[in-house]
């Protein structure tokens, strides 16, 4: 059962000792983290119902609950109910999950850096994260444990950076930075966004290099992969200086460029495709 199940069955039940026993209708929600793990209107909601005080409710659904879960229940503003779990229950609750031999496979997708920009931390935060909870079902459980990189090397910043590329001399800078690629495409693609803020023709221009691209102009293409290998040639890098495992599979947003025809002709046939802005979308 999750935890928030578990939370609104005990309120549930606390209700019922007040002589509530009709089906009430109240949220077991994630407050700010300062005041606790969940949070309950349940007390405001039983106030309307039986014209009493929220808070006095509250208080009441407090006495009333098995508290075998939480380090603290406490009152906050008008009536709402904080619970702060406690952390063995916490690591205990994780451990038999670890621990619960099964069948299937699962799949962790991680680290997710974007082709030729800097890393920033939150980066080799997930990279971390990930890499540990590989380690850790892989030590535990009977799964199949893949991990996959989603990596952001489509759309049309490539087209912005192949313009520039082209027309700003980028080998020369490439040439100038030879121990960190990124660093020279950063730049380029830095200065690039700064012209066309000045002069939104060429990011028409730009956008049509993506089109290229697209639509498998040789050229566009050799760019666009040097952009791709020199890029995760450093990535890797800070992998190997981190110990994350290798991934297992590589799916970046290219690798659904293909599959995108089939996607749009079903949706198309089902009626979901609309016209935004000269663009086909589905509206959610």
């Amino acid at each position: 059962m999750l935890m928030r199940e578990k939370i609104r069955k005990v309120v549930e039940d606390a209700a019922g000792k007040l002589g509530e026993t009709g089906d009430f209708k109240f949220d077991v929600s994630y407050p700010d983290f300062k005041f606790g793990d969940y949070a309950t209107n349940a007390a405001l909601v039983l106030s309307k119902q039986l014209k009493k005080k929220s808070q006095d409710l509250a208080k009441a659904l407090i006495e009333k609950m098995d508290q075998s879960l939480f380090e603290k229940v406490e009152i906050a503003g008008p009536g709402f109910i904080n619970f702060k779990l406690k952390d063995g229950y916490l690591l205990n609750s994780q451990l038999s999950t670890l621990n619960s031999k099964s069948e299937g496979k699962v799949l962790l997708e991680y680290f997710q850096p974007n082709i030729a920009k800097p890393l920033h931390i939150g980066h080799l935060r997930t990279a971390i994260i990930g890499d540990a909870l590989k380690r850790m079902l892989v030590f535990t459980t009977g799964q199949k444990v893949e991990s996959d990189t989603h990596m952001g090397d489509w759309g049309t910043q490539f087209g912005i950076l192949t313009w520039a590329y082209k027309k700003m001399d980028g080998q020369k800078l490439l040439d100038a930075h030879p121990h960190d690629p990124i660093e020279a495409f950063n730049k380029l693609y830095v200065e690039a966004n700064a012209l066309m803020e000045k002069d939104p023709a060429l990011r028409e221009e730009a956008k049509q290099e993506f089109v290229k691209l697209e639509q498998g102009d040789k050229e566009n293409r050799s760019i666009w992969k040097m952009f791709v290998d020199l890029s995760m040639e450093k990535f890797l890098k800070i992998n190997d200086l981190m110990d994350i495992q290798a991934f297992d599979h590589h799916w970046p947003e290219s690798f659904y460029e293909d599959k995108m025809d089939a996607v749009l002709k079903k949706l198309k046939a089902k009626g979901l495709l609309k016209e935004s802005q000269g663009a086909q979308i589905v509206d959610l």
